[in-house]
């Protein structure tokens, strides 16, 4: 019997909502774990590495295969009581909380004084935090990981740097470069990091899953899979691929 564990966060989450079973057959995840003679996928939405890895600690003993996706650094790890639930808040900067802060006053007009003050608080934590300390954490993290579980896949979100493998945006660049080639003439070249992206483009929650579209899933299921068989993480991916749809089935423009 082959077993499998997923860890990481809304790029592995199946869900289409984070408190939501999970329902959602396209997912690359779900895919593969149906595959497995037996799994558990302990991804997250809006978790941060370090719970990822408190997972992959007390649980990696279990599976004969693992898939890790490294959330980038700097991710608030901590949760916060809203509406009577704990939710991840998916806060990686101070203009993040800040925007936090404001849409969960809109939405949840019963949050108290305190609640809005622990938020707020989260956004003066980012002015002041050391982002190399963040970043050594995260690194000290990976090296645990490979340590106990050299055989695991560790996918990044983002490239931390050139020389790393192809990561979890690169796939979703596919999509635009497929879809929406003139933004990656060089005239044009708006588009140099996903970041960049994310303030032009709206994904249709409907539309994508794990971040991906439903295209991107089958060819990302497909590489994984090719992946856990070699046991090597170092894809060569296609700059385009077939979409049944153009980009506004997928995306609103911001």
């Amino acid at each position: 019997m082959t077993t499998l564990g997923i860890y990481g966060d809304s790029f592995a989450d199946d869900r289409s909502s984070w408190d939501r079973p999970r329902l959602t057959t396209t997912a690359w995840s779900y895919r593969l774990a149906m595959t497995y003679d037996s799994y558990e996928n302990y991804a997250l939405q809006g978790t941060s590495l370090f719970y990822s890895y408190q997972k992959f600690i007390a649980t990696q003993h279990k599976w004969d295969k693992i898939v890790f996706i490294v959330t980038n650094p700097g991710r608030w790890p901590g949760t916060i009581n809203v509406a009577g639930r704990q939710q991840f808040l998916t806060i990686h900067n101070f203009d993040r909380a800040q925007n936090v802060l404001k849409s969960y006053r809109d939405f949840y007009p019963t949050l108290t004084a305190d609640q809005l003050r622990d938020i707020d608080a989260i956004g003066d934590w980012f002015m002041h935090r050391d982002d190399g300390f963040e970043f050594r954490m995260h690194d000290l993290m990976i090296s645990k990981i490979k340590n106990l579980r050299p055989d695991a896949l560790l996918i990044h979100i983002d490239r931390q740097h050139k020389t790393q493998p192809v990561s979890m945006n690169d796939f979703r660049m596919i999509t635009f470069q497929t879809l929406v080639p003139s933004l990656f003439k060089a005239s044009n070249n708006l588009l140099r990091n996903w970041q960049m992206m994310d303030d032009r483009f709206q994904e249709r929650d409907e539309h994508n899953i794990c971040h991906f579209t439903t295209e991107i899933n089958d060819l990302f299921f497909t590489v994984i899979q090719q992946s856990l068989e070699t046991g090597v993480w170092d894809p060569i991916i296609p700059k385009t691929w077939p979409h049944q749809h153009g980009i506004s089935h997928y995306y609103r423009s911001i």
